[in-house]
């Protein structure tokens, strides 16, 4: 099942009846979602989401979110690079923050649905070539009284792909924010036969059969008990720092394209 639903083609993203008939719009929204969740994530991390799904549903908590939605702190930012004349070349960021991005600010994201909705709407919109099927595409309420042309419906489909463009880097903050997690434990045990607890405060995004990075080396996690503790192979013997500092890598091997905005016509 796909993330977007025919149901979902309402408001400002409604398409007539015809359209319906016409077009197969199933086909537009598995194929929009396949490319943009695949551009998104990049093939390594997108594999990993198909292979986790059950029954339709991601059954992964960072997937849950990826897709659904969550509110987050960032200090990330999404470098672009702007093509003027031949030879000259501008690094812009976006930032969702009117105060800029140099500080960590609150980033709300709503969900996948909020750019693949936008997305699927142009795909349909510009390949629905039948004249009676243009007067379901929805302008502004004062410009309703009259049949869309072809061209209204351009820029219709435009207007609203732009908008799913700022939702699409918002997911990509969501990637880079969780690409990599540092984090710190609040006490260390040997347990012996070589496997030590590691007891935190925060296992997000983290689970058995995960690895963490800790002084150079990549360990396997095992036994995690949510938001305490989990074990890691270490040969015992070792004393370490109670607090002591570690990462792990929720979206490892994110490899993530922009999306741009389409100029009007």
């Amino acid at each position: 099942m796909s993330i977007v639903l025919t149901t979902d083609f309402k408001g400002i993203f409604s398409i007539s009846q015809n359209t319906f008939k016409q077009i197969n719009v199933q086909d537009f929204l598995t194929q929009v979602e396949d490319e943009v969740l695949n551009a998104l994530m990049g093939d390594k991390v997108y594999n990993d989401y198909l292979n986790q799904i059950v029954a339709g549903s991601s059954t992964e908590q960072k997937f849950i979110d990826l897709i659904a939605g969550d509110g987050f702190t960032t200090d990330k930012v999404i470098e672009e690079k702007k093509t003027i004349g031949e030879c000259t070349h501008v690094k812009f960021t976006f930032c969702v923050s009117e105060s800029g991005c140099t500080d960590e600010r609150f980033v709300l994201y709503r969900g996948a649905k909020t750019f693949l909705l936008p997305f699927s709407y142009f795909e349909v919109g510009r390949n629905d070539n039948n004249s009676n099927a243009v007067s379901g595409y929805v302008s502004p309420a004062n410009e309703n009284s009259e049949t869309n042309t072809r061209d209204d419906v351009n820029g219709i489909v435009i207007t609203r792909y732009n908008k799913g463009v700022d939702q699409y880097k918002r997911g990509q903050l969501f990637l880079l924010e969780f690409e990599e997690i540092e984090a710190e434990t609040t006490a260390i045990t040997d347990l012996t036969g070589n496997v030590y607890r590691f007891d935190v405060a925060s296992t997000k995004y983290l689970k058995d059969g995960d690895e963490i990075e800790f002084e150079g080396d990549r360990l396997v996690v095992s036994n995690l008990i949510a938001d305490t503790s989990f074990e890691v192979p270490i040969t015992s013997g070792q004393t370490f720092d109670a607090v002591s500092d570690f990462k792990y890598f929720p979206f490892e091997d994110l490899v993530t394209q922009n999306k741009k905005l389409i100029p009007m016509f």
